[in-house]
């Protein structure tokens, strides 16, 4: 029997959005920046798939060619993550870990080298300072590669962010800006004849004519949104480890990307000498935990690659469930319910979308219209291309 909703407290807001985490966040930040009233509406803030992260901004490196839309997208992307480091720096007294230090990515064996190559042409049309090195030019790059790797490439302008630290920097500036926050599930969004109207929770209800789901996974499970143009997501599991190199001789210089026997693994260094190790990519979330396989299979390729992360410390294992479309492409922008917009699906990319995806829906709901790099991701067409 469903439960009763009881609501205690009737709010307003000019504009509500639905998911406190990276995407709400940022896009809390342009919209208020903007000059609007903004309220924040999730039961953990900051948590969620941009929390269990490495942070890497890599439009050229995480290029496919099977996923063609996206590569102007996830560009376009990385042009503007500038700009909002730059706003955000200004905004907050808080380090982002913005590092553009590059990215290497080699190969463990013959067959990973053949794979690599085969994806050099898209990463150079892509970015034409992307090129391909020998063991040795690599080993030059980055001493602490094993001397096994067979080649790999070098893509200068694949940067990262410390993800953790930037959560935190939006969370303050938003502080700073006067967004409220509350710490409520979104049971369901309120609709009328001429749009949304607001949202409710266990506890709460808002009023609000604009209301953004960027809620994740979750983002489909909200009662009464409308099915014309409801996003449908499935959560693809993710597991990462935490190490810790005292020793900053042992640290890479650069984000290592690698693959080992056509398994993909990264190892991202931090300034304060926390290393990232990932992620798994599993179809399957009944198991919330991270499991003893995931985690040998991680660590063992990326010692294959980088020996001396075996002088490491371990912190933990982490898992997180990103937000997936059948395609991996996000749906940003309004749907047919005037008022409603989305800014979901973002996959393994929220951290790298986050200010172009915020920077969009400024821009709907100041000017009516999207960046022309977003319009594919309308959720109109997306529904039209996944039907």
């Amino acid at each position: 029997m469903a439960r009763a909703t009881t609501l205690c407290v009737v709010l307003e807001s000019e504009i509500v959005i639905v998911g406190a985490g990276v995407i709400g966040l940022a896009t809390a930040f342009e919209l208020a920046t903007a000059g609007h009233s903004v309220t924040l509406v999730d039961p953990f803030p900051g948590r969620g798939a941009s929390f269990v992260a490495a942070g890497m901004l890599a439009p050229v490196t995480e290029a496919l060619y099977q996923e063609p839309g996206l590569a102007a997208f996830s560009m376009a992307a990385s042009a503007q993550w500038e700009i909002f480091a730059r706003q955000l720096g200004s905004a907050t007294a808080l380090a982002l870990g913005y590092e553009r230090t590059g990215t290497i990515y080699v190969a463990g064996d013959r067959n990973d080298r053949t794979l690599l190559q085969a994806q050099l042409p898209l990463y150079r049309e892509l970015d034409d300072r992307t090129q391909w090195f020998d063991h040795e030019e690599l080993r030059e790059m980055e001493p602490l590669l094993a001397p096994q790797v067979r080649g790999g490439i070098y893509a200068p302008h694949d940067y990262q962010v410390d993800n953790r630290r930037l959560l935190s920097a939006l969370s303050d500036a938003l502080g700073s800006l006067r967004v409220q926050i509350r710490r409520e599930r979104v049971e369901r969004v309120v609709l009328d004849a001429s749009g949304v109207t607001g949202i409710i929770t266990e506890r709460l209800q808002i009023a609000s004519t604009t209301v953004v789901i960027a809620a994740g996974v979750h983002s489909g499970s909200i009662s009464d949104l409308p099915v014309l143009d409801r996003p449908t997501l499935r959560p693809v599991k993710g597991q990462i480890l935490r190490l810790f190199q005292r020793d900053p001789a042992l640290r890479p210089s650069k984000t290592v990307r690698a693959l080992v026997g056509g398994r993909p693994v990264y190892c991202v260094p931090r300034a304060d000498g926390q290393i990232v190790i990932g992620a798994t990519v599993e179809e399957r979330s009944e198991v919330t935990r991270a499991t003893a396989g995931g985690i040998h299979q991680l660590l063992d390729d990326a010692l294959t690659v980088l020996p001396s992360l075996s002088e490491a410390e371990l912190l933990g294992a982490e898992v997180g469930f990103r937000p997936a479309t059948m395609d991996h492409a996000p749906f940003i922008g309004p749907s047919a319910t005037t008022g409603l917009l989305y800014a979901t699906g973002h996959f393994r990319h929220g951290v790298l979308f986050a200010p172009l995806t915020a920077q969009a829906i400024r821009e709907y709901i100041d000017q009516g219209s999207l960046p022309s790099v977003v319009e594919p991701f309308r959720p109109r067409e997306r529904h039209r291309v996944l039907d």
